[in-house]
């Protein structure tokens, strides 16, 4: 059976943790940018993984803040939507920092 950490190429940490982020989609041929607010589940290297009340699509790009330090200044990070799970009322989302 294969695990999902099998592909993965670093160690996730638990984070709990709200978070904000944009998201900007197209709808009926207009364009809607909006910020939306989510928790983080955990962290690596590479990415990010969120519980979001929205569902956003993959291969699309979101602008994460993430809060940083003990001031808590919120970091402004680029993500690739890597996939999107429906989880009841709520999407699990893995995102893939880019730069």
């Amino acid at each position: 059976m294969n695990n999902l950490f099998e592909n993965r190429a670093s160690t996730r940490t638990i984070m709990k943790s709200p978070i904000t982020f944009e998201y900007s989609e197209s709808l009926a041929g207009r364009f809607s940018n909006g910020t939306q607010r989510g928790e983080c589940v955990n962290i690596s290297e590479g990415g990010i993984g969120l519980e979001i009340h929205h569902e956003i699509k993959g291969n699309d790009v979101v602008k994460l803040y993430i809060p940083f330090g003990a001031a808590q200044t919120n970091v402004p990070v680029f993500c690739l939507v890597r996939w999107i799970r429906p989880t009841g009322q709520h999407f699990k989302v893995g995102l893939r920092f880019l730069g």
